[in-house]
């Protein structure tokens, strides 16, 4: 519920909730592809040490935008676009230092809802651990 209050879903009917939540892990337990299978690490990724230069920049660069900007999808998915080009990043390994940084893959979901989906600091704290 308030990983849902923070992607700006209101949501009433929690009946309705933990059904779908119950298709959902059914779904992923028994039918999804690994793409589709994600976790946060708790941890920095041992991942990180692919990252290049420009891509630890830019996750310093998100770390201190992230700390006081709007706090919604589709402008945090443009901040990384914008801040990736500047640094002549291809949108691709834009959007890998962020999933390696968080997951410890190559490949995520859509980064601009999944970020705004996990508390703030934690993002802040986890880009700028990667960046070093």
């Amino acid at each position: 519920m308030e990983v849902l209050g923070r992607s700006g879903y209101v949501v009433g009917d929690t009946g309705w909730l933990s059904r779908r939540l119950h298709h959902a892990r059914n779904w992923l337990t028994g039918y999804a592809p690994d793409v589709f299978k994600f976790k946060v690490r708790e941890e920095l990724p041992a991942e990180v040490v692919e990252l290049s230069g420009e891509q630890k920049k830019l996750l310093a660069i998100l770390a201190e935008r992230f700390r006081d900007c709007e706090w919604r999808a589709e402008g945090i998915h443009n901040l990384i676009h914008e801040h990736g080009k500047r640094l002549g990043l291809s949108p691709a390994r834009s959007f890998q230092a962020i999933y390696l940084a968080l997951l410890g893959k190559k490949s995520g979901p859509r980064a601009g809802w999944f970020i705004t989906s996990l508390d703030r600091a934690f993002v802040v704290q986890r880009f700028l651990e990667a960046s070093v």
